[in-house]
């Protein structure tokens, strides 16, 4: 099965009508799943001497070959009174399908071109696009949702009027919202100008702001010494000198000398280090948003205090392919975390605890105009001993991301839950030990200082260093523990013998 988008428009006659009959037809006749994006009202660019257009992308699986099905697409498009030989070129027309992406086939000939050659330079097809899937490679190029703010095409485009339903209401609220200047989608969840207010840093050089001539020298020194130095500079601990740097190097054109600073560093230090946040923020910002999903993964158990991991878990979550209302759920509950932990404007460049705070409030306000607030309907609370069971079925499952995540909830919410404490810290470690020792070490070594133990905890921390970090020295220290405080649970578990074979 290979993975198609294709771009459909209309200008004459019922123009959405004849787009979901398009649609109809690819799933009658090549995917019964096919999906189709937001419809745009377009502002005719080519040929201009004609009406407005309505646009969208369909996104399907195949089997077919390409041109077995632009074949098919071209029977579509008669039969929906399409006439192409008779059609001026770039004319109006009932209904027009493209192929504007095949997998990762790249194709030229005189009858396909594959991905379509017009796509990176004009707005209506990349904004459907990027309202379907903004992170796909288009091949030879770069991601849809970075042509498109890269694109120069100054043609406008807005949304058009959705069928009803909740999902269609949801996603013109988002874009209405947002200015309907068609930044990224809809799924950045509360109508927040990224490209403006969180894209602004690490732009590239030529999207940087002009600095003044005599200023860049300077610039340059700074960031030179930081290259220099930077082994030195980070073992430091955290200051605004990070910060200052970041706005250097965008208005001399060095930020990729700040990312490459910070790679390194990421490498040796690893998801614990200060240096994750900024660095997953920096891949967002040049639009590597799956790197920068591997590093926030690691940082939502290394990193879990820090408002910068949740700021951008809420960036990550809304930008993905999902449903609208579920993208400003999620983004709303990341984001809440986030100045729940206390913002700090030097730690992350460009971002304010005043403007997440806005982004909270938009979102809020569009999930209650559809009915839909978190908060209207809350759900039945689980029993601590249901949550537990939860947490630990999901450790059990080799889900260890999730068993963290619902063990932290029952940690934040009961300090003194120390069966959530130790759960957490053998999930942690099987989440991230493998790729960084010292952060999943760390998680375990913390639960270790407990006091208040239970044995079965102290038994199971003790197996929990001897099988992840395979640490004798860990292991027996804690099953010493055990064998002083709860003799008899010892010698229920023979515990002495496993003592003695360490």
């Amino acid at each position: 099965m290979t993975r198609v988008f294709l771009g459909v428009g209309s200008n004459l006659g019922d123009r959405a009508a004849h787009l979901h009959g398009a649609l109809d037809a690819v799933r009658e006749r090549i995917d019964a799943n096919a999906r189709i994006s937001t419809l745009f009202e377009t502002e005719p660019r080519l040929d201009e001497s004609q009406p407005q257009f309505l646009n969208a992308a369909i996104e399907l699986q195949t089997t077919l070959a390409p041109r077995e099905l632009l074949r098919i697409l071209l029977e579509i498009e008669v039969g929906r009174g399409r006439r192409r030989e008779l059609d001026r070129p770039k004319g109006p027309r009932t209904v027009d399908l493209d192929i504007l992406v095949f997998g990762q086939q790249t194709i030229d000939s005189p009858d396909l071109t594959v991905p379509h050659p017009g796509l990176a330079t004009r707005r209506f097809v990349l904004a459907p696009l990027a309202a379907l899937a903004p992170d796909l490679v288009v091949p030879g190029l770069s991601t849809v949702a970075t042509l498109l703010a890269a694109c120069s095409d100054e043609g406008w485009v807005r949304p058009a009027a959705l069928r009803t339903g909740l999902l269609a209401s949801l996603m013109v609220l988002v874009l209405l919202l947002g200015g309907c200047d068609l930044r990224p989608p809809v799924q950045r969840a509360a109508g927040v100008d990224f490209d403006q207010a969180v894209h602004a840093p690490f732009r590239a050089p030529e999207r940087a702001e002009p600095a003044r001539t005599d200023e860049n020298p300077k610039d340059n020194e700074v960031i030179d010494i930081l290259v220099d130095k930077r082994k030195e500079l980070f073992q430091r601990p955290e200051s605004t000198v990070l910060t200052q740097a970041e706005a250097l190097a965008a208005r001399s054109g060095r930020q990729f000398d700040m990312i490459d600073i910070y790679r390194k560093t990421y490498d040796e230090r690893g998801a614990g280090h200060y240096v994750a946040p900024r660095l997953a923020y920096a891949y967002i910002n040049i639009g590597l948003l799956a790197e920068a999903r591997k590093i926030v993964d690691k940082l939502l158990i290394a990193r879990p205090d820090d408002w910068r991991t949740h700021f951008i878990h809420g960036w990550l979550r809304g930008t993905e392919n999902k449903d609208a209302e579920t993208a400003i759920v999620e983004t709303l509950q990341a984001w809440e975390k986030a100045l729940q932990l206390g913002v700090k404007e030097q730690e992350l460049y460009g971002v304010s605890r005043e403007f997440i705070q806005k982004r909270v409030t938009d979102a809020r306000t569009m999930l209650d105009r559809a009915g839909k607030s978190p908060t209207s309907q809350p759900a039945a609370p689980l029993s601590d001993d249901a949550k537990l069971a939860k947490a630990d079925q999901l450790l059990h499952s080799k889900q260890a991301k999730a068993a963290f995540l619902e063990y932290s909830k029952i940690a934040q919410a009961d300090p003194t839950n120390h069966a959530a404490a130790v759960g957490r810290a053998i999930a942690g470690w099987q989440a991230i030990g493998a790729e960084d020792e010292a952060a999943g070490l760390g998680l375990l070594d913390k639960v270790a200082e407990r006091q208040d133990l239970t044995a079965f905890e102290l038994d199971r921390l003790g197996a929990a260093y001897l099988e992840g970090p395979k640490d004798k020295e860990r292991a027996k220290a804690t099953w010493s523990r055990l064998l002083a405080q709860f003799p008899d649970y010892a010698a229920s578990v023979k515990l002495q013998e496993r003592l003695s074979g360490l």
